[in-house]
C-alpha cells in the first residue's frame, strides 16, 4: 500500500473518520466535472492530497480527497487542474477516478484512495469535458468522464485536444 495512505490509515480518528464515511462512498455514482473547454483530453495524475473535515451542514466529519490533473498537449499542455474534489457529500467523481485506474470497480475507500495515491505521475487518462446548464441557472455543471488509462508511452505520443476558442 502506497506509504502515505498507510500512514493515514494508522491515525485512529483518520481511520474511524474513514469508516463512518465508508457507507457514503458505496452509493456514489460514478462521474465527476471539471473546468477545461469541452472536448477530449489526455491528461497526467499529477497531485492528490487528502484529510479529514468537518462539514457544517451534515454536522459530521468526513474523509475528504483532492486529486490534480496536467493536460499533455494542445494549446493547453502543462496547465494544471483539478480532476476532483470528494468528500461524503459527493465521492462520485473519485469512485469513477479510482475505477479507470484500477480498470475495474473499485469497492472500498481505502483501496480507491491508494490506487490513486499510487497513481500521481505514473497514469494519464483520457477524458472527456462536457457542460451541463443548471436548473436554477447560472454557471453550467461541469462534467468529466475519464474513459480510459493510457500507458505513459502512448499518452506521449497521443495528439487529442480541442481547439480552445479565442
Amino acid at each position: 500500500m502506497n506509504p502515505e495512505i498507510q500512514k493515514s490509515l494508522e491515525d485512529p480518528e483518520f481511520s474511524r473518520i474513514l469508516q463512518e464515511s465508508e457507507s457514503f462512498y458505496d452509493e456514489a455514482q460514478n462521474f465527476f466535472r471539471w473546468s477545461p473547454p469541452n472536448g477530449q483530453y489526455i491528461v497526467l495524475v499529477s497531485a492528490f492530497s487528502h484529510g479529514t473535515t468537518e462539514l457544517k451542514k451534515l454536522k459530521k466529519k468526513s474523509v475528504w480527497a483532492r486529486v490534480g490533473g496536467t493536460i499533455l498537449h494542445g494549446e493547453l499542455e502543462g496547465k494544471e487542474f483539478e480532476l476532483t474534489y470528494a468528500s461524503i457529500q459527493n465521492f462520485n467523481g473519485l469512485k469513477t477516478l479510482a475505477s479507470v485506474l484500477a480498470g475495474e470497480p473499485v469497492g472500498k475507500l481505502p483501496e480507491c484512495l491508494d490506487v490513486i495515491a499510487n497513481s500521481v505521475g505514473n497514469a494519464c487518462l483520457r477524458v472527456n469535458v462536457s457542460r451541463t446548464p443548471r436548473k436554477e441557472g447560472g454557471d453550467p455543471f461541469v462534467n468529466i468522464m475519464p474513459t480510459e488509462r493510457l500507458e505513459m508511452s502512448e499518452a506521449a505520443t497521443e495528439q487529442t485536444a480541442p481547439e480552445v476558442p479565442s
